[in-house]
C-alpha cells in the first residue's frame, strides 16, 4: 500500500515561508511515513528539502496552480490525477473568496483546507500551524523549526565560513522595506567595534534586491557576501558566532539555523513577527511610531558582546 501523500501550497517572501517551517515541521512530526509536497517558489522551497520536512518541491508557476484562482478553470486529466493524489491539500495561498479552495475540490480534492496567510492578533507561527487541526493526526505543534542540513551542505558551509575569518558574524542590513531597516551607518559603526574591540570577524551580507545596500557596503570596504542560495547561506550560518540583522527573512532563516541572533525590530511587532528561537535576542525601537534611528550602537554591541560570547 502506497503512503498517504500531503500538498501544501505556500507563497510569499523568504520570511513567510520560514514562518511556515513550524507547521511543515509539525506535519512531518505527525505523519513521518507519508510523502509530504510542497508547491512553493523554489529558491525558498529547497530550504524546507535541505532540512527534510518535505519530500518534493514543485513550482508555484506551473500553470495548473493559475487556474486555480480562475472562474472558469479548465483541468486537464493530468492535473485532476495529480490533486486525486493528495490525502489532503492546504493551501496557504491568498483566497480571501476561497476561489482556489473551490476549485481545488472541484477538481477532486479529498480535503481541502484553507490556511489564511494574512496574519491578525497572534504570532504568525501560530496562525501558519493552526490549519493542522483539521488534519486526523495527532500533531505535536513546534514552536520555532531548526533546519538540520545534509552533511555535504553543512561541510560546504563551514569551509565558507573558514575563509571568512575567527568568529564571523554575518550583519545583514536589508529586509524587504526600508522603514524596517536599522540606520546603514550603525551597522557599519557596530562592524567596525566588533572587530576591533570585541574581536570577531564582521561580514555582510546582502540579497538580490539589495542593490543599493551592496553598492554603499562595496564603497565602504567591508567583507562582503553575496551570490548565495539560501541553503548555502544557511550552511554558513550554522558554523557562524552570531547574527545581526531587521525584521527580515534572513533573520528567520538565522533563528532557524539555530545560530545565536540579534533581531533589531520597529516599527513591526515582534510578539507577531519575531523568530522564536531561544538563541534570538531582539532589541526593539522605542517611541511612537517606533523609530530605529533611536537605537544605539552600543545597546546592540552589548548585547552582541554577551550573545556571540564562546
Amino acid at each position: 500500500m502506497s503512503p498517504p501523500k500531503y500538498l501544501v501550497l505556500r507563497g510569499g517572501a523568504i520570511g513567510d515561508f520560514i514562518l511556515t517551517l513550524p507547521a511543515l515541521q509539525s506535519l512531518r512530526g505527525a505523519c513521518s511515513g507519508a510523502e509530504i509536497e510542497l508547491a512553493c517558489y523554489p529558491h525558498v522551497g529547497k530550504l524546507a528539502l535541505a532540512g527534510g520536512l518535505v519530500d518534493r518541491v514543485t513550482s508555484l508557476d506551473r500553470r495548473e496552480f493559475a487556474t486555480i484562482f480562475s472562474t472558469k478553470p479548465q483541468f486537464d486529466t493530468e492535473f485532476v490525477d495529480y490533486i486525486l493524489e493528495f490525502e489532503a491539500i492546504i493551501s496557504y495561498l491568498y483566497d480571501p473568496d476561497q476561489i482556489a479552495i473551490l476549485n481545488l475540490n472541484r477538481a477532486g480534492g479529498k480535503r481541502v483546507i484553507y490556511a489564511n496567510p494574512i496574519i491578525k492578533d497572534r504570532h504568525a507561527s501560530d496562525q501558519l500551524s493552526a490549519p493542522l487541526d483539521e488534519l486526523d493526526l495527532r500533531v505535536v505543534k513546534q514552536r520555532h523549526a531548526f533546519l538540520s542540513l545534509d552533511a555535504d551542505s553543512l561541510d560546504a558551509g563551514q569551509k565558507r565560513c573558514a575563509t571568512l575569518g575567527d568568529g564571523v558574524v554575518l550583519i545583514h542590513p536589508g529586509s524587504g522595506s526600508p522603514r524596517k531597516n536599522w540606520p546603514l551607518e550603525s551597522y557599519l559603526k557596530l562592524a567596525r567595534s566588533l572587530s576591533e574591540t570585541a574581536g570577531f570577524s564582521a561580514v555582510f551580507s546582502v540579497g538580490e534586491a539589495d542593490h543599493d545596500l551592496e553598492s554603499a557596503l562595496a564603497s565602504a570596504g567591508v567583507a562582503l557576501l553575496k551570490g548565495l542560495s539560501l541553503v548555502e547561506l544557511a550552511a554558513v550560518l550554522v558554523h557562524a558566532r552570531g547574527y545581526v540583522g531587521n525584521d527580515s527573512g534572513i533573520t528567520h532563516l538565522a533563528a532557524a539555523a539555530n545560530v545565536p541572533v540579534i533581531a533589531i525590530f520597529g516599527p513591526t511587532d515582534p510578539a507577531t513577527w519575531a523568530p522564536r528561537s531561544p538563541n534570538v535576542h531582539v532589541i526593539t525601537a522605542s517611541g511612537d511610531p517606533p523609530e530605529l534611528s533611536t537605537i544605539p550602537v552600543c545597546t546592540v554591541l552589548e548585547a552582541c558582546t554577551r550573545s556571540f560570547a564562546p
